[in-house]
């Protein structure tokens, strides 16, 4: 890229730019902020948006200081922190409940998602047959939530969600924790681990309609 840039190549960058979109390329994924300014030089909207979607996934606090960025303007880099930003507020938007909803956890496409998941509201106590207000899966959930939340809006991606465990302490794929029921535990994993993946992909797709301004079409 410093080459091209270097010597203000046009046909080179533009060589550049379809190179990056191809899936044999690496450097979106790898280096996105640079593919960014890549795709402003030479007006590439498919490959700007591309980028744009890479770098919000590490968080803009991650962003390197690419050489790149020497050649667009500042508009061009606001309106890449302004897609960002959308994009955060967006996905900690759908996971805020509100009056026991989320928009993005509760759709009406899982059907299969009982309308009181046993992650959220343990029932069973092996003991006493009760309920158990000590079981870890009902405290944890709530904090949970909102932990996703707050991650998703600083990294805004579905791999976000899949990346984090029930707790920072617990996670679905471990045996049960001391003050965890064992019949709840071992019903709620799969549906768990299967919400989890839903509301990853769902989450992706909901980024589709985050619009990235460019001054070029």
């Amino acid at each position: 890229m410093t080459l091209a840039d270097k010597y203000d190549m046009p046909d080179v960058l533009r060589g550049l730019a379809q190179h990056l979109q191809t899936p044999s390329s690496s450097i979106v994924s790898q280096r996105p902020v640079a593919a960014y300014a890549v795709a402003i030089r030479v007006k590439d909207r498919a490959l700007a948006v591309l980028a744009a979607r890479h770098a919000v996934r590490l968080g803009a606090k991650n962003w390197p200081e690419e050489q790149e960025l020497k050649n667009i303007d500042a508009l061009a880099y606001h309106h890449l922190l302004t897609y960002y930003f959308d994009c955060g507020k967006l996905a900690a938007n759908l996971f805020r409940y509100n009056n026991g909803y989320s928009i993005l956890i509760h759709r009406k496409t899982r059907n299969w998602l009982p309308k009181k998941p046993i992650w959220e509201s343990c029932t069973y106590d092996k003991d006493r047959l009760v309920h158990s207000k000590d079981c870890i899966l009902e405290g944890e959930w709530p904090a949970y939530v909102a932990a996703i939340a707050a991650n998703v809006e600083i990294y805004p991606a579905g791999a976000t969600v899949l990346d984090m465990g029930i707790s920072r302490t617990v996670d679905i794929s471990e045996e049960p924790p001391m003050r965890a029921c064992s019949q709840c535990w071992q019903t709620c994993q799969d549906d768990l681990a299967r919400i989890r993946a839903e509301i990853a992909r769902d989450l992706d797709n909901e980024f589709e309609g985050v619009h990235l301004v460019t001054e070029f079409k």
